[in-house]
């Protein structure tokens, strides 16, 4: 069975968060800021305390640009797989709700074991609480306390509260 990619995309350096800042801050809520960024000639992903967006620059003149976003509450799992001796890229998915697979391939030479490790701490960290919750190890309010923080959510506390009910 194949899996229904909704977009493929491709990365081959990794820059400084600064040189994205300004292409990307008007998506960015204003306690949301930039972890990882990596870019490939015109195109650009990264990656934000919040979401991961991609800018994909198309044609001959670039003047077609679309933004995709992931926000990690919508990331339901993903999947790194390094370099081979004859595949020269490591890839990258994504499976987000209610929408599919987005996969992003990374060259050879940037570490894709770190996108891993960000990713499971975005992803499984609010799990683990969660079970914490579940088996009295930790009060509610503690949890939403600590995942406001963790995640520089700019929710508001009834509507942190509100997702654990």
């Amino acid at each position: 069975m194949g899996i229904d990619l909704i977009g493929k995309f491709s990365v081959t350096e990794k820059v400084h968060n600064d040189e994205s800042s300004e292409l990307f801050e008007p998506f960015m809520a204003s306690d949301e800021s930039i972890l990882l960024s990596y870019k490939h000639a015109r195109d650009k992903v990264i990656f934000t305390s919040k979401k991961i967006i991609c800018y994909d620059v198309q044609g001959l003149t670039g003047s077609k640009k679309e933004y995709r976003f992931f926000p990690y509450s919508k990331i339901s799992s993903f999947s790194v797989e390094t370099a081979g001796l004859l595949d020269g890229d490591a890839d990258f998915k994504i499976w987000v709700s209610g929408v599919g697979c987005f996969e992003i391939k990374f060259g050879r030479w940037l570490d894709i074991k770190e996108i891993g490790v960000f990713m499971s701490d975005k992803i499984w960290f609010k799990e683990k609480l969660l079970k914490m919750n579940n088996a009295g190890l930790i009060q509610k309010t503690a949890l939403v306390t600590i995942l406001a923080f963790v995640t520089s959510c700019s929710q508001n506390k009834e509507n942190i509260e509100s997702e654990f009910d």
